[in-house]
């Protein structure tokens, strides 16, 4: 495996965020747009474990690609246009030798927060899911699935797993770190240190989200927190809610970013009308970021509007 290329990781291709928004197809859209433009520009994108399999925007326009890509000659098999995508494979740890032993053995943990709710919770399905895919049985995974978009996606693994079979096409990544460092640092910032920052906002929204954080209680996983916040739906004010998600979705991210040591950072955030509890969440989790990583995230952006009386999905490159 080699790391000598320069990666670009985007944070749009983690599409779980989107899974409880009203514009899902705004944020895979979205995902694939950058997809495109970072390939055009010659910039290989590095895909993490997870987003290599459960991304609907990746599952959807990767094998498009990779069809695209086979059907042309390059100069030299070096081009990053002709290698888009390396996949992040933690080689060390069990079950993560392939491709297709990794998504089994996410697929057996009960903690891996699945895209598709029919299966999410239920572990005998995801278990036999497991055998069909470790198996190459991918016409037969698809009976798992409602729709018709998801088992193209299920049948898409197998051209994604040929791809990845070729160790060119894949570069180290570092253990995962946990998000209980960072959850620990947001519930101990005190108003005091709220009041003192230098940012043309309400402060009060921010002093809300700590407060929320800490109700929530402090966890190593992020899959946890949704899941949390999942089963007390009607509960929690939704637009706490959703700053929420966005701060610990950052940090999340960030992590990922550092595991799979990309040279460069998308970062792609929502917007809601009328909610700023969202920018809240940003500013806070850019707190975090810069005070345990000694980073400064500067969130300048150029944004493309997919629906102007609703969301917004702002994109800032951030350069390591």
């Amino acid at each position: 495996m080699s790391n000598d290329i320069k990666l670009r990781y985007l944070e749009s291709l983690d599409s779980v965020r989107f899974l409880h928004g009203e514009n899902i197809d705004g944020g895979m859209k979205h995902a694939e747009i950058e997809l495109m433009l970072s390939i055009l520009f010659g910039e290989p994108i590095v895909i993490p474990e997870p987003y290599s399999c459960v991304s609907l925007g990746f599952l959807d326009i990767a094998p498009e690609i990779l069809n695209t890509i086979g059907g042309h000659k390059f100069k030299t098999s070096r081009s990053p246009v002709s290698k888009p995508f390396k996949l992040a494979l933690r080689s060390d740890i069990p079950g993560h030798s392939s491709y297709r032993e990794m998504i089994s053995t996410f697929l057996k943990d009960k903690d891996f927060y699945l895209p598709w709710p029919e299966i999410n919770r239920d572990m005998k399905t995801r278990k036999r899911l497991a055998k069909c895919i470790i198996e190459k049985k991918y016409d037969e995974a698809t009976q798992y699935f409602d729709s018709e978009e998801d088992k193209k996606r299920i049948t898409n693994l197998d051209n994604l797993d040929s791809y990845f079979s070729d160790n060119n096409n894949l570069c180290n990544a570092k253990t995962l770190e946990t998000l209980d460092s960072y959850a620990n640092w947001i519930t101990k910032i005190s108003d005091k240190d709220i009041d003192n920052l230098e940012i043309d906002y309400n402060k009060d929204y921010i002093k809300d989200l700590v407060k929320e954080i800490e109700k929530l209680g402090i966890y190593e996983r992020r899959s946890i927190y949704r899941t949390i916040i999942e089963e007390r739906e009607g509960i929690l004010n939704p637009d706490i809610t959703k700053g929420i998600l966005v701060c610990i979705d950052s940090c999340y991210n960030n992590i990922v970013a550092k595991s799979v040591q990309a040279g460069s950072r998308v970062i792609t955030t929502k917007e809601y009308a009328n909610n700023p509890y969202i920018e809240a969440g940003e500013i806070l989790a850019s707190l975090a970021i810069s005070k345990l990583d000694n980073t400064v995230i500067h969130w300048s952006s150029v944004s493309l509007w997919l629906d102007p009386d609703y969301i917004k999905l702002s994109s800032s490159q951030f350069d390591r």
